[in-house]
């Protein structure tokens, strides 16, 4: 299948194959260059039928997290990332120890289950190991 195929009358064609763990794909508006992460036939923004399907490379940057904590299950940490194609999505941020996730760090799209159930869900990019970094401001300390 093409990266980039047209949308012609099938908004879904592209998407037959189902999610693919680690993928975004969306469509981008060739006219407004607005990205509609649901299958449209027409732009929402600008109403063009012009559309082309992409595929994300599921790398982004966290731009906002903050930890839920819900009586009886563990907490977790939701997140706002911006992928490299330049949207922004929202989901869970996988790692051992649930944490506020810094903003500027480097995630991986994945998805956690199947089907109909499947959430999207981040993981820290291999080696990305922000809380080593992490120093508390003092008496006696800098910030780094």
């Amino acid at each position: 299948m093409d990266d980039n195929a047209r949308a012609g009358s099938d908004p879904g064609a592209s998407c037959e194959e189902g999610p693919v763990p680690g993928e975004v794909r969306f469509q981008r508006c060739d006219w407004c260059f607005s990205v509609l992460l649901k299958p449209r036939l027409l732009c929402s923004a600008c109403g063009s039928p012009d559309l082309t399907w992409q595929r994300s490379a599921g790398l982004g940057t966290v731009v906002g997290s903050r930890q839920i904590r819900r009586k009886g299950h563990s907490p977790l940490t939701a997140a706002l990332v911006r992928l490299d194609e330049g949207f922004e999505m929202e989901g869970q941020v996988l790692s051992a120890t649930p944490a506020i996730v810094p903003e500027g760090a480097r995630v991986r799209f994945g998805l956690l289950g199947h089907g109909a159930s499947a959430r999207p869900v981040f993981r820290l990019v291999d080696g990305e190991n922000w809380w080593h970094g992490l120093r508390r401001s003092g008496p006696g300390r800098s910030p780094r």
